[in-house]
């Protein structure tokens, strides 16, 4: 939003609508970046034995497993291989990272994750991750609070304790 409101004076005719929208929702929130995560690709280590160093090409002839909120089968990573010519095999999906965790101990898949979600499971030293071999964009994780909270103490604190955590 902030680089939104460094461009105001830009923003077309047809898409002030929009901006308004978006300025009165988020007109009660006040945010932080804590860091930017990358991606990786995470997969049981006797399976990355016999694939790795894997390209491109390989990446989408893998079986992939997906972390999807919303349920859907498409991400990111989707558009990336097309900009290749290529499409992967999506076989397995689900809302909850921790079911992708087990699905990759006991199968030959492979999931592109946030590394922050594959560094919970590899010291189990069942697991390995590697960076993919196609450029995945970072992003950025925030803190979210409502600026009438600002100043309220607890909040504050709680505030200065999660970005402790998750900078560290």
């Amino acid at each position: 939003k902030d680089k939104i409101i460094a461009k105001r004076h830009c923003i077309p005719s047809d898409l002030k609508a929009e901006w308004n929208t978006l300025n009165e929702q988020t007109a009660c929130f006040e945010s932080e970046a804590l860091y930017t995560e990358q991606h990786v690709c995470l997969l049981n280590k006797e399976f990355a034995q016999r694939i790795a160093p894997i390209t491109k090409t390989q990446l989408a002839n893998i079986e992939h497993a997906i972390v999807s909120p919303d349920g859907s089968l498409v991400t990111q990573v989707d558009s990336l291989l097309a900009e290749a010519g290529l499409t992967r095999k999506v076989t397995v999906a689900s809302r909850n990272f921790l079911t992708i965790q087990r699905l990759l101990q006991e199968r030959d898949l492979i999931a592109i994750v946030p590394k922050r979600m594959a560094e919970i499971v590899l010291p189990s030293n069942e697991m390995v991750s590697f960076a993919p071999p196609i450029a995945v964009p970072d992003f950025e994780i925030a803190m979210l609070w409502q600026k009438r909270k600002r100043a309220n103490e607890k909040n504050k604190w709680l505030r200065q304790v999660m970005k402790h955590v998750m900078t560290q």
